[in-house]
């Protein structure tokens, strides 16, 4: 347009528009205008200011449509297949362009810009195939964000539409089948799409000429094969794509955390990032592993988390450093527990596991002194010159607790004696007082603190361990048989198998070996326990065992039990001995050294021509206690006990001194050395193992303690506390001696066996079958 016909000619009046008044105020001008010279064209109005223009925003690309479309092509050319799909849908114009044939060239240009993508089949036309690859929203419901493609039957179908939409049948010998694309289930089966499904068979009934029916037949077979072919380039290209994107995330996450990294360091936190473990490591953060790249705003916005992190890390790891200076200070002090205790063998008394003795508060003091200062060995001087006096007083508490664990015991299993009588008379027969109730139970007196001391001592206390049952861990109600009652079958059934299992445990809890005081105090089960250490990243020296599901703790007699009915046995062996049990000690009963026949019937064999004279297995007495519990299950101690003298329990003595190993266990590493003897050399330490026998203790020194040319007992072995002496722990001792017993009528061996041997080793005998795994 020629700008002069924009211009107003000058020799015409300018027009200026008046602003627009009110009427009062234009009233008042009017009157204002009459008083002035009447002469309008001196009147001057200023001219309103121009208006501004208004920005025009929406509808630029409309003018692409202006431009020549060999251009507009080759602009199209550049963008992306996912681009021109977004395009075709703003208006009409672009829809009508992008979606004619002519433009099919921008479609492949378009869908070369993406690397390794396969090429648009046949059967599909371009923006079809964009669709199906790059567009996110489900084919039935439009719903966004659907990520997985269904590549075999050319679809993107969510879960929701795919319950509906999706049929899964057994092509068996239908034809049908063969002619629609199919995906595998979650179950394994063929599924299909259903409409085209019921388009395919609406075809295949609406043909009359067979050729054209086989015709279309092969057609769709062919599709379904291409179909198949493509979809496993496609899916290849899927992985492929998914590969490379996952690696340009993980590169941006690289690059952000070193960003972050080198912001940090500028700080002053670098020695801070080089201590930080994997599981903390800083890539882990919601605020590093994000994949955008850390601009000098995001830092700004992200810079006082960042450091707070820091400082938890930094305080984290002073933590580490404080655990780990108390692991090595703890190692010192372990070894000073080691030098005291082999310097006190033969061991005589219990003596303190590591985590009792790091437990001292003399010893725990040292352990927890400031980290600036430095501990070696000398600084447990002070604790080496008092630590008689400081073990004294750890054995003195632990006899404390045992004597609250009996008086506990005493007081709960006490027996209430009930009052008949409500008055109280007096020797002339007066009333003269009244019970506060009819029949009140009264408790017996509780013994006082020194006649548990004096009880404990003795050989009939008898202690047994809960943790040494062989359980299997299973801890079952002890309920009783049931009894003969109007209650319905059903209820008696399950009675007598609570009965049945009750009976079962009773019986494994009674194969528990006995613990006598004072052995009693170093019985392993009371320091070491089953556990399981989760935490194996920071592992203490003090509660560490190498071999698994166990560990060691404080001291506890938790476990322990008073064994009534061995405690009756016990009784019943002292006075068969021709001792006081109010007065005999364990101790006493071990140095006595006796050996004692069971005089059962049950554990009595006859020979043939023996004729009163029956064979007696022999025990010693904590044997002897043994086989009564695990063999005998009956409330009555009163045993036939049988003590051996003279020459019948030298020869028994002599038999255990050159005895083999019982027929059970030939074959077996078991010998007749009892396993009692502890390296010294691995005291304390997590690779101390149990007792071993005395052959295997030394071939333990000669293989894992080369620096050790001879062992020597009580140098570089020494005998557990708790084993005592004069007592073979191994096994049952299979010994027997002859005693005077009447044969029961009818007793005799079986007439397959020609002598007594042969029924020894077919088995006829009578002789009871004893569990002598456990042993």
């Amino acid at each position: 347009m020629d700008p002069e016909n924009n211009i107003a000619s000058t020799s015409q009046p300018l027009v200026v528009a008046q602003p627009r008044r009110s009427s009062r105020e234009t009233k008042r001008k009017r009157i204002s205008l009459e008083e002035q010279d009447e002469d309008q064209s001196k009147v001057e109005t200023r001219a309103p200011p121009a208006k501004r223009k208004r920005t025009q925003k929406l509808g630029k690309l409309a003018e692409l449509m202006i431009m020549p479309m060999d251009v507009l092509f080759e602009i199209f050319g550049h963008l992306r297949p996912l681009d021109l799909l977004h395009l075709s849908r703003t208006t009409k114009e672009f829809r009508r362009v992008l979606m004619h044939r002519s433009a099919m060239s921008v479609w492949k240009s378009a869908r070369t810009n993406v690397a390794g993508l396969p090429d648009c089949p046949s059967f599909m036309s371009e923006p079809h195939f964009a669709n199906l690859v790059f567009d996110t929203h489900c084919h039935e419901c439009l719903a966004p964000h659907i990520r997985s493609v269904d590549w075999r039957i050319g679809r993107r179908i969510c879960m929701r539409c795919s319950k509906n939409c999706m049929i899964e049948e057994y092509p068996g010998t239908d034809p049908m089948y063969a002619m629609v694309p199919s995906k595998y289930s979650k179950r394994g089966r063929p599924s299909y799409y259903q409409e085209e499904v019921t388009e395919v068979q609406n075809k295949l009934a609406s043909f009359t000429n067979m050729a054209e029916r086989d015709l279309y037949i092969k057609e769709r077979k062919e599709y379904v094969m291409e179909l198949g072919k493509y979809a496993t380039k496609l899916d290849l290209w899927a992985r492929t794509q998914a590969k490379d994107r996952s690696e340009q995330l993980d590169d941006a996450r690289r690059d952000r955390k070193e960003a972050i990294i080198e912001k940090l360091t500028a700080l002053g936190w670098g020695y801070e990032i080089e201590k930080i473990p994997y599981r903390d490591d800083l890539s882990l953060h919601k605020l590093v592993k994000q994949p955008t790249r850390l601009t000098e705003r995001i830092w700004k916005n992200i810079r006082a988390e960042m450091i707070k992190y820091m400082e938890q890390m930094k305080t984290q790891r002073l933590e580490r450093e404080r655990k780990a200076l108390i692991v090595e200070r703890k190692k010192i002090a372990i070894s000073v527990l080691k030098d005291y205790k082999i310097a006190h063998l033969p061991v005589v008394d219990i003596m303190p596991e590591p985590v009792d003795f790091c437990a001292f508060p003399e010893v725990a003091a040292i352990v927890d002194m400031p980290t600036e200062v430095t501990i070696t060995k000398s600084s447990f001087n002070s604790v080496v010159d008092i630590l008689d006096q400081l073990i004294d007083n750890w054995r003195s508490r632990l006899n404390e607790e045992l004597v609250s664990k009996v008086r506990e015991h005493i007081a709960s299993n006490a027996p209430s004696i009930p009052e008949d009588n409500e008055y109280n008379f007096d020797d002339e027969g007066h009333i003269i007082s009244r019970n506060k109730g009819k029949n009140k139970a009264s408790s017996p007196p509780i013994p006082s603190k020194e006649e548990i001391v004096h009880n404990i001592k003795l050989a009939t206390t008898v202690f047994k361990c809960r943790n040494c049952a062989p359980h299997g861990g299973l801890n079952f109600p002890m309920f009783d048989y049931p009894s003969d009652s109007d209650e319905d079958d059903e209820d008696d059934f399950m009675s007598l198998g609570m009965g049945l299992y009750a009976a079962l445990f009773r019986r494994n809890s009674d194969r528990t070996p006995p613990l006598f005081y004072p052995k009693v105090m170093g019985h392993r089960c009371l320091t070491k326990q089953k556990s399981v250490r989760w935490d194996s990243s920071m592992t203490d020296p003090i509660a560490t065992l190498d071999y698994p599901m166990m560990s060691r703790t404080k001291w506890s007699c938790k476990s322990l039990r008073i064994d009534e009915r061995a405690s009756k046995v016990v009784e019943e062996l002292v006075k068969v001995a021709g001792l006081n049990p109010l007065t005999t000690t364990a101790t006493e009963m071990d140095e006595l050294d006796a050996r004692f026949a069971c005089g059962q019937e049950t554990c009595l064999t006859w020979g043939i021509d023996s004729g009163d004279e029956a064979e007696a297995p022999v025990f010693d007495w904590r044997n002897a206690v043994k086989h009564h519990c695990s063999v005998h299950h009956t409330l009555d101690a009163n045993e036939e006990w049988e003590l051996l003298e003279g020459e019948a329990l030298e020869d028994v003595k002599k038999s255990e001194e050159h005895s083999p190993v019982p027929p059970y266990f030939l074959g077996s590493t078991q010998s007749n050395d009892p396993s009692v003897w502890i390296c010294a050399h691995c005291l304390d330490l997590p690779q101390e193992k149990s007792p071993m026998d005395i052959g295997r203790i030394k071939a333990h020194i000669t293989n894992f303690h080369h620096t050790v040319e001879q062992a020597e007992e009580n140098r570089d072995y020494f005998r557990d506390y708790e084993a005592p002496k004069n007592h073979n722990s191994s096994n049952y001792s299979r010994l027997t001696t002859p005693i005077e017993r009447s044969r029961p009528d009818g007793h005799y061996f079986s007439p397959m066996c020609d002598s007594e041997e042969d029924s020894y080793m077919y088995g006829y005998d009578d002789y009871p079958d004893y569990d002598l795994d456990f042993y």
